[in-house]
């Protein structure tokens, strides 16, 4: 329990870091509109390469099919428990969608992974990249059709994030057992120790545009946050238990489910115009208080 204490006061206090560099004016919107995308598509491609290449166990077509039908299973129980969520709170329109959207989808790269790491190893990381490729598929898929409101802003060239190209890859290289050389390796471990500090200072800074008396004055927020960050996770817990035998895999999703709000609500709110403040409300909160229920759905489900 310490330890995963611990690691989630790192991760705050780097984000607040990012919150106070944007309140100095070192960091800001600028900032994280170049910063986000070299995370997303170079830091975070070397954090999946690396985890998959130091992995420790045995890679198989059916883990990750495995792995697969585990987090479409959870994606759809938090697909139905955000429709209802939304129906009993009166959400409308973009509202609506923002809740179906954060419902859905976690910050799994920016929060979870970086504990899964901390807990479970490169095994853990592992397994989480592998949950990556769902993700990937329903985020910029059905995901964008729910902010947008419009099924032709899918595409299958959208899905294929470079972390996701990079997943398939590493698993192709890992099952074809291509040797990697040695300086290729250190390169991705030295560019992988960088994505969990640049990430939190990314959101420090995102949480230091958002009117923080307008973001607790909602209370609306208080009750998503509770589906996203207690309940998804403590009903994702009993699924997988009831599934699955490995208590890494198990731990690995569970830690995925109860993560806060993905920061793709903010970007494709953005993109799309639909709601932004709202958006903003919902990562901000769901994200503070996420520091210490993450902590607390570790201890009640996975000690």
């Amino acid at each position: 329990m310490y330890s995963n204490l611990s690691q989630m006061g790192l991760l705050v206090a780097m984000m607040l870091i990012g919150f106070v560099a944007a309140k100095l004016g070192v960091t800001g919107p600028a900032f994280n509109k170049s910063a986000s995308p070299v995370v997303m598509i170079i830091f975070l491609s070397f954090t999946v390469f690396n985890a998959i290449m130091k992995s420790s166990i045995d890679f198989s077509i059916l883990k990750v099919a495995e792995l697969s039908f585990y987090q479409f299973l959870v994606y759809a129980m938090s697909f139905v428990l955000g429709y209802i969520v939304s129906k009993l709170l009166g959400l409308k329109d973009d509202e609506f969608r923002v809740t179906l959207f954060i419902s859905l989808l976690s910050n799994t790269v920016f929060v979870a992974f970086p504990l899964v790491s901390a807990i479970y190893g490169n095994t853990g990381l592992f397994y989480a990249s592998i949950t990556n490729i769902p993700y990937n598929i329903l985020a910029f898929t059905i995901g964008i059709a729910i902010i947008s409101g419009d099924k032709k802003n899918m595409s299958i060239k959208s899905m294929l994030s470079p972390p996701l190209v990079v997943t398939v890859l590493s698993l192709l290289i890992l099952l074809l057992k291509i040797p990697i050389p040695e300086f290729i390796m250190q390169l991705s471990g030295t560019m992988a120790s960088a994505t969990v500090p640049l990430s939190m200072v990314v959101i420090g800074t995102s949480l230091a545009a958002v009117p923080v008396k307008k973001a607790i004055s909602d209370w609306r927020v208080y009750v998503i946050s509770f589906v996203r960050l207690l309940l998804i996770p403590t009903l994702t817990f009993f699924i997988m238990k009831a599934l699955c035998r490995d208590p890494v895999i198990v731990g690995t999703v569970v830690i995925l489910s109860s993560a806060p709000a993905a920061i793709l609500v903010n970007i494709f709110s953005i993109n799309f115009n639909k709601n932004e403040d709202f958006a903003s409300k919902n990562v901000f909160i769901s994200t503070v208080l996420s520091a210490v229920t993450m902590p607390l759905i570790i201890s009640l489900w996975l000690n």
